[in-house]
């Protein structure tokens, strides 16, 4: 039986629960350190073999801190930081449709493809996931593994697993939630547990 333990970073200095941090590396709180820590007793059972996080701090930190002293073979990778939101990383919501109300508006109508003003588009950042995820040596995926991340990419890598269609609205994820996904025998991957959160 694979199982994928999959952990939304928490909170952070940054205040990532009203702002766009995306590809800046804005560290944990202390609030998101004890969430992270709070996942670590909910997976304690879980057999982890492997940690994979970001480059970003917050990712490493989560996923250590879930691990709670747990010592186990990790790997950062590049493909794996959040999104790059350009000019809008750091703001609000309210911000963004103060300063840039025009693509403020583009943004708030996309049903596709999307470029964040001086950062990334939506379509070159799921290309990015996907080659990460599918540069993961096979093996790795055959046991448990802890996948501490953000946002965008957790909810790229349950689309690409889930072969889901219904675009950017499905499988959000908020703050410090827990998802886990099994298969069993090379079959397909299904969900166990979908942001679980009541453990905060």
């Amino acid at each position: 039986m694979a199982r994928l333990v999959i952990l939304r970073h928490g909170e952070t200095r940054g205040e990532s629960s009203v702002r766009y941090w995306g590809r800046t590396d804005v560290p944990l709180s202390r609030r998101g350190r004890e969430m992270a820590r709070a996942a670590g007793g909910l997976i304690a059972a879980e057999p982890i073999e492997r940690l994979i996080t970001s480059r970003l701090s917050r990712s490493r930190e989560c996923g250590q801190l879930a691990l709670s002293g747990r010592t186990v073979p990790g790997v950062a990778l590049p493909e794996f930081d959040e999104i790059d939101f350009g000019r809008w990383e750091g703001l609000t919501r309210t911000q963004i449709a103060a300063q840039d109300a025009q693509r403020f508006a583009e943004w708030e109508r996309a049903q596709g493809d999307f470029a964040f003003p001086g950062g990334e588009s939506r379509a070159q950042f799921e290309a990015r996931v996907r080659q990460g995820f599918e540069r993961l040596d096979p093996a790795w995926l055959e046991g448990c593994v802890l996948f501490a991340l953000h946002r965008g990419v957790i909810r790229n890598i349950l689309r690409l697993l889930l072969g889901a269609e219904d675009g950017r609205g499905s499988f959000d994820v908020d703050l410090g939630a827990l998802t886990i996904l099994e298969r069993a025998d090379a079959g397909a991957w299904t969900i166990e547990v979908l942001n679980r959160t009541d453990f905060l």
